[in-house]
């Protein structure tokens, strides 16, 4: 049975832990205030999940277990939580629940801000955070005529208010490792490295905001403004029309340390707080962000690898053999702006990321593999994503065909391939779970439900879904331009179906 990891969350509530220091964000706060700003900080957490080992509903929805995920409460607005930024109810023992006036999900006016302080987590292959749009009320919806039907797979939660609809649509790119501005800890005695994230829709507050910190000793150049559109979005915390939002955090694996990242995650290491500021503080709206281009303008292999490459997959098929079925693979495009204007489901799309389906040839659905026949199995083989600099980390998600729920993930890195699980090594199983090139370029492995005997062979639990599952494939982060990896440029694995 998997538990539930919500590091940090019932001890943050109940007061029992405290925040790093940080004399600058203190100062910074004072000199907010005196200038006639309110600054809520203490009704506000960061609680994470680890869908590696919880069975969070968060985790149901072909969640990737490489990731350990932080949902980032807010304070409610000045005048009280709404239905489109509910409180948390927090149940006590022995007492009637109470609400933790802080939320996931946030409206916003054009003279707030929510600004996070934080410390980045050490030795992780990734790190995100994004801010998205939430949810929006089916008046401010301008072409809901223009909505795409839900894909497969795709199951929005419940809407938080009457007229609401689901879009969970980007803000434009996610700060991750390459464009989150960071500086090392700038208080004394501080370690790690540091960022200030400031999301607001008016550059003025962000200004003067950015400027407080600078005053009271923080560096510029660890300072980043998300900037709110006034072109998509309306900024109102009256629930009837006031869009939602919500910033998350992604952290992959592998970790240098579990042990490193979980004490990070208990330690408060993001501080929230929200800024209302006076209404005559002035209002310059932010222009819709540029995304950042993912093409590269080159092919992820060179002419003569690609002959090597054609000469590897001829060296697979003869080690194999024929193959059942080959499986289509087929690129997930969400727009945003899309999602934003028609009130369709975005499914909390990541410009970091390029999610590919495995698709049955025969139905252009996502395909059903069957591992239930010990002597079934799956051939995965292809180009390395991160050996060739096209992605930062990239996997291989196995999924309960009708719940979404995931049950196991094949993970790349530069080293090796890893499993992540807590069973004791078996010495009948394989040493090695993936066969490579001499350049490291090109691999294979089989998949199977029972690997005895066989070498270069990842074994997958049946018994969660009758030995059935979707696959879906996530590649994340090119280096050579910090964003989501293109379609056209990298070459996607074949996936071989052997049913007996």
């Amino acid at each position: 049975m998997k538990r539930k990891i919500l590091a940090s969350a019932v001890a943050l509530v109940m007061g029992t832990m405290a925040a790093h220091a940080s004399t600058i964000l203190d100062g910074t706060k004072d000199q907010l205030r005196a200038n006639g700003m309110i600054v809520q900080d203490r009704n506000s957490m960061s609680a994470y999940v680890d869908c590696l080992v919880s069975d969070a509903e968060v985790c149901q929805n072909y969640a990737n277990t490489s990731l350990l995920y932080s949902g980032n409460l807010f304070p409610c607005a000045v005048d009280g939580c709404n239905e489109a930024g509910p409180g948390m109810p927090i149940e006590l023992p022995g007492s009637e629940p109470i609400e933790f006036k802080a939320s996931a999900t946030w409206t916003i006016e054009t003279n707030e801000a929510m600004v996070m302080y934080g410390i980045l987590p050490p030795g992780v292959t990734h790190f995100g955070y994004e801010t998205l749009v939430y949810e929006r009320s089916e008046s401010e919806i301008p072409n809901p005529g223009g909505k795409t039907p839900l894909q497969e797979g795709e199951n929005p939660p419940d809407k938080k208010r009457v007229n609401g609809v689901i879009i969970d649509a980007a803000v434009g790119e996610t700060r991750n490792e390459f464009t989150m501005k960071n500086v090392p800890n700038p208080d004394a005695l501080g370690e790690g490295q540091v960022f200030v994230h400031i999301a607001t829709p008016n550059q003025l507050l962000a200004a003067k905001i950015k400027q407080a910190f600078i005053d009271n000793g923080y560096p510029e150049e660890g300072i980043n403004i998300k900037g709110l559109p006034e072109k998509h979005f309306t900024f109102s915390n009256d629930p009837a029309i006031g869009d939602s939002f919500r910033t998350i955090g992604r952290f992959a694996r592998p970790f240098e340390s579990e042990d490193a990242v979980m004490d990070w995650t208990s330690s408060k290491p993001v501080q929230l707080m929200r800024v209302t500021a006076n209404e005559d503080t002035g209002y310059i709206p932010f222009p819709v962000e540029e995304e950042i281009d993912r093409l590269t303008g080159r092919q992820e292999l060179k002419p003569w690898q690609r002959d090597n490459y054609r000469k590897w997959l001829r060296e697979t098929k003869h080690e194999y053999g024929r193959y059942d079925a080959s499986a289509v693979i087929k690129a997930r495009d969400y727009s945003a702006e899309h999602c934003i204007e028609t009130g369709s489901y975005c499914w909390g799309n990541n410009l970091d990321a390029l999610y590919v389906d495995i698709n049955d040839p025969e139905t252009d659905k996502m395909m059903i593999v069957d591992f239930s026949n010990p002597d079934s199995q799956l051939v995965i083989t292809g180009v390395d994503h991160v050996a060739t600099n096209y992605a930062k980390f990239w996997n291989f998600g196995f999924y309960h065909p009708e719940t979404g729920r995931a049950i196991a993930t094949i993970d790349f890195d530069k080293v090796q391939l890893q499993e992540y699980d807590n069973r004791r090594p078996n010495p009948r199983k394989p040493v090695t779970f993936i066969e490579r090139s001499a350049d490291k370029n090109f691999f294979r492995l089989a998949v199977k439900s029972d690997c005895t005997g066989v070498n270069n062979c990842f074994e997958v639990d049946t018994s969660q879904s009758d030995g059935k599952f979707k696959i879906m494939m996530r590649t994340y982060v090119n280096p050579q331009t910090g964003t989501g990896p293109d379609f056209s440029e990298v070459v996607n694995p074949e996936f071989w179906v052997y049913k007996n």
